[in-house]
């Protein structure tokens, strides 16, 4: 179109202002003199019939008729005789025009929205998108679950004109034969569903090229739809499994080649848990015991990081544990227990730094004292380091063992205990000994809980008798003769003390 901002539109050929143009041929338009001047009229090549042609055109230029009987949408490519858009040279029928509009915001909700129209039926004029608009009049009703024109609100619920209370309406389903409220020849839910998952079903199918993997996913639609036929969420949760089965399909040729070690390998786990429920179907309906392969490539997994980890030690030990490895699984020990027997010798090897020709007797006894508990599962590296090495190495005998890492008793214990807190109590001034070193050897040397020693000083229990005696607590003495009264003798002091800052007692002084 020729539009001039000042004087509007106006004719390509002669200039003159025109209100509407009687031909626009190739953007321009022509008023009516100069579209008979510049369009001749030619016989139609295809139809023979008249039509006027611009005289600078090709001569194969058929008429308006033969033009819009092979007309075809631009967008979908459906025949359109009558073009609701022109698009350049091409046509749009109506249902794709909606598609090449300018987006413009709603005048309610505000969102852009191509399809833009206005509700005059309402007597309102602004432009509403088709969801507003159809809220107007549309709503689901309450009785047949349709979304519909409503007919009647006035018991407080939206009907259908097939489901006003005055006009009850049953129809059977045409696919199943079950009664459904409403007029018409509307489907139940459980139909529709089934349609729909069908449908579904149907497009994935076309997209998997293995058989197998194709029949399994039949199978699984199968199931889902004995499973509920009525839960509407059931076409969305098989739309979502589909997914996996393209995995699937990707990842297998055959389902012959489908097995534990084989799923875990091509199918990442978090693929399996994203699609818990068709990865479940496929594991139970293939009986692939995948948590057994499961633990198998964790244990594999943290086997690899022991080594990769060793690479770094002193000396050869990353070489020398992936050949262990290597030695445990000819041996066919269990993959958790070769794991465990590893990380022993990793643990060996990081203490004692074996040199090409072993480690010294001392250097094994002092690494069991160390960590005990892995002599069980060192036995196994020994034996490896003698067979396969050549080293001239032995696991100390159960007996040597038990007298290397015998603990001392208890009282034993607590002696030694008590003479380490003597010997750090002998650095300090009697006068600056604080309450926590009191406390420790006090307990340590009269076996009795330091908590108690707390509530007896606390309590003003701690007292020095006229005889010089200091009374620790119940049935607790200390005599001046004994090695620890200096300790009793502070412990008094520092129970005045804390009563005195209490305000349990007053100072006389």
């Amino acid at each position: 179109m020729s539009v001039d901002p000042k004087f509007g539109r106006y004719c390509d050929g002669c200039g003159r202002g025109i209100t509407t143009a009687v031909r626009i041929h190739l953007g321009k338009d022509y008023c009516r003199s100069c579209y008979q001047v510049n369009f001749l009229r030619v016989p139609c090549p295809e139809c023979q019939q008249p039509m006027r042609r611009h005289r600078h055109a090709a001569e194969d230029v058929v008429c308006g008729k033969c033009i819009r009987s092979k007309r075809t949408c631009l967008r979908c490519g459906k025949f359109t005789p009558v073009a609701a858009k022109l698009v350049g040279q091409s046509v749009v029928c109506g249902a794709c025009a909606v598609h090449f509009r300018e987006e413009r915001p709603c005048t309610s909700c505000g969102k852009p929205s191509k399809r833009l129209s206005r509700a005059l039926f309402t007597g309102l004029e602004d432009e509403l998108c088709d969801s507003c608009r159809n809220r107007l009049t549309h709503a689901t009703c309450t009785t047949c679950r349709r979304y519909r024109p409503i007919a009647s609100t006035e018991t407080g619920q939206s009907l259908c004109q097939a489901c006003v209370p005055a006009q009850p309406v049953m129809h059977d389903c045409p696919q199943c034969g079950k009664p459904v409220a409403g007029a018409g020849s509307g489907r139940c839910r459980a139909c529709l569903i089934q349609t729909s998952v069908e449908a579904e079903a149907a497009m994935v199918a076309a997209e998997l090229e293995g058989e197998g993997v194709r029949a399994l996913w039949h199978g699984f639609v199968t199931e889902q739809l004995e499973h509920s036929r009525d839960d509407p969420k059931k076409v969305k949760q098989i739309a979502h499994a589909a997914g996996f089965f393209r995995l699937m399909d990707r990842a297998f040729e055959q389902v012959a080649e489908i097995d534990a070690a084989s799923m875990m390998q091509r199918i990442d786990g978090r693929q399996l848990r994203r699609y818990l429920l068709a990865s479940t179907y496929v594991i139970e309906t293939l009986q692939l015991d995948l948590v057994h392969e499961r633990e198998r490539a964790a244990e594999q997994r943290r086997t690899e990081a022991i080594i990769d980890r060793s690479e770094t030690t002193k000396g050869n030990a990353g070489a020398m544990l992936k050949s262990y490895a290597d030695w445990l699984a000819a041996q066919d020990v269990a993959p958790r227990t070769a794991r465990l027997y590893l990380r022993a010798a990793e643990s060996f090897c990081q203490e004692v730094s074996p040199s090409e020709s072993g480690w010294t007797q001392d250097q094994l006894v002092r690494f069991l004292k160390k960590s005990p508990g892995h002599r069980a599962s060192l036995t196994r590296f020994v034996s490896y380091c003698r067979k396969s090495l050549g080293w001239d190495v032995r696991m100390i005998s159960a007996a040597a063992f038990a007298a290397a890492v015998r603990r001392p008793s208890p009282v034993a214990r607590q002696i030694e205990q008590l003479r380490r807190a003597i010997a750090a109590a002998s650095k300090i001034e009697e006068d600056a000994l604080p309450t926590k070193t009191v406390a420790r050897i006090l307990s340590l040397a009269l076996d009795l809980p330091t908590a108690e020693l707390l509530r007896a000083r606390n309590a003003g229990k701690v007292f020095i008798r006229e005889d010089g005696a200091i009374e620790v607590a119940a049935d607790a003495v200390l005599w001046p003769s004994d090695a620890l009264y200096p300790y009793a003798r502070r412990w008094a002091q520092l129970g005045l003390r804390y009563r005195l800052q209490k305000g349990l007692i007053v100072n006389q002084h």
